[in-house]
């Protein structure tokens, strides 16, 4: 069941997945700062089934010095 805060999460989520052609985990984090866990977890399974790449940016980084 898809409630109306996760449509207009998704919303702009996909319109900045559009313009970086990609997400960080922070992205996730300034468009919902307070969600609750299942709220995430729901984010990013929907934002994989449509093909949007979701990065962890500490992991990211963390690569880089290694």
């Amino acid at each position: 069941m898809t409630t109306k805060r996760h449509q207009a999460d998704m919303e702009l989520l996909m319109e900045k997945a559009g313009i970086q052609g990609y997400l960080t985990s922070e992205d996730l984090l300034e468009v919902v700062p307070h969600a609750q866990n299942d709220h995430l977890d729901s984010l990013l399974l929907d934002l994989r089934q449509r093909g949007v790449e979701v990065l962890d940016v500490e992991a990211e980084s963390s690569d880089n010095f290694a």
